[in-house]
């Protein structure tokens, strides 16, 4: 019923909300505050806690009170448990790694949904620098369309050219509309990130879309390695090793005798009918043939922990292998935006000049056309290149802040 009212409260409140455009830190913060799966692994976390906690006070005496004979007499035992082979200490070990595991499972997610957040966030923004460049696109090709249908009347160019400019215009028109749905696309992936209704007036901060490039940062391989242990999913994984060694121990100190101190109190509620009965004893509890019960379990305990230290040493191998891997990919989208706009930009002069040479008439539409396609060709490559640069950027800056707490 919650979740209903929250639903009817966002669909009310989201036309007043999309009035400012959302940079990339709003979309975050939303996206990690609002998330329900981060809202479900925090109450997992709290269960996780209080199961601590009830671990926590599981050594102190346990009493009871009875009544018999009719409510005409009482009774009061306590015990308390000295020695069980340490098996409530490795309990509480194995409970405090549960609530770090939980808790540790939160960051995990939070870190898979702020590299969605950021990935969709950037190709919405790709998405609408496509589509202009579509829109400039379409103009340039009606404006070419009424200078060539000039050129053909005057006699400069013959109605082929005209036809084969046409043709042209009705590609252009085809990548406008694409354009447009990838932005209406785009929009939609990213508000389901957030898990917010998608609305058509949802729109993002677009003020910093220049080709200004920055080249990425370099690090010692020290800290590359610093981030992946720093990384909540080996962390997590640690956690884990460590519950796999409470649960070993746990399961080989049930083979240990254990020793409690007990007391009783007994009373009748009228004297005449018996004196107060005390005692105090120390009771030994020896398990006998309990190996060919439990030594299975400690086999298979013992299993798991080695499972667990391999499992954690290859999740430690795979986020090494994940860094290093933005690291080199952010190098190697740099140089490929480099050289693409440099390509760009040479292909921009060369369909200028071959602008003017078809309106000159000293070139036929088909090579206009077919430098104009390459110049297209050449753009689309350049944004692709630019905006996967400008994503390995913001991933490296994520990890830097979250996990590079070291110094060089």
């Amino acid at each position: 019923m919650k979740r209903f009212y929250t639903t009817i409260l966002t669909v009310l409140l989201f036309p007043s909300v999309h009035a400012q455009p959302w940079d990339m830190e709003r979309c975050l913060d939303y996206a990690l505050t609002h998330n329900p799966e981060v809202a479900i692994h925090q109450s997992i976390a709290e269960q996780s806690k209080s199961r601590f906690v009830a671990e926590c006070l599981n050594v102190l005496p346990v009493f009871s009170a009875t009544t018999y004979d009719k409510l005409t007499a009482f009774s009061v035992s306590g015990e308390l448990t000295l020695f069980h082979g340490f098996e409530k200490h490795h309990l509480r070990r194995m409970a405090k790694c549960e609530y770090d595991i939980s808790v540790l499972e939160i960051l995990g997610i939070k870190e898979d949904l702020t590299i969605k957040t950021i990935e969709a966030y950037l190709h919405l923004a790709q998405s609408h620098q496509q589509l202009e460049y579509a829109k400039a696109g379409y103009e340039a090709s009606v404006n070419e369309r009424e200078k060539t249908l000039m050129l053909v009347n005057g006699g400069t160019q013959p109605m082929s050219a005209l036809m084969q400019v046409e043709a042209q215009l009705a590609s252009d028109r085809s990548a406008l509309v694409e354009a447009e749905c990838a932005v209406k696309s785009r929009r939609m992936e990213l508000c389901q990130v957030m898990d917010i209704p998608y609305d058509s007036d949802f729109h993002i901060d677009l003020q910093d879309m220049s080709d200004t490039l920055s080249p990425p940062p370099h690090y010692p391989i020290h800290m590359l390695d610093a981030m992946a242990r720093n990384n909540p999913r080996y962390k997590e994984a640690l956690a884990t090793v460590e519950h796999r060694k409470a649960n070993y121990l746990k399961s080989i100190s049930e083979l240990f005798p254990a020793f409690s101190l007990t007391a009783d109190y007994s009373s009748p509620f009228i004297r005449s009918k018996g004196p107060d009965i005390k005692s105090v004893g120390l009771r030994l509890s020896i398990p006998i043939l309990s190996s060919w019960q439990f030594g299975p379990h400690i086999r298979e305990a013992k299993q798991q922990k080695k499972q667990a230290e391999v499992e954690s040493y290859s999740t430690l191998r795979k986020l090494q292998t994940a860094i290093e891997r933005v690291f080199i990919e952010s190098s190697n989208s740099y140089s490929k935006t480099v050289a693409a706009r440099e390509n760009v930009r040479a292909l921009d002069e060369s369909l200028r000049i071959n602008r003017l040479k078809y309106e000159q008439g000293m070139i036929t539409a088909t090579d206009y056309i077919l430098a104009k396609s390459e110049y297209d060709k050449a753009r689309s490559s350049f944004l692709n290149a630019k905006w996967q640069h400008i994503f390995q950027l913001k991933i490296i800056d994520y990890y830097v802040s979250e996990y590079g707490d070291i110094k060089e």
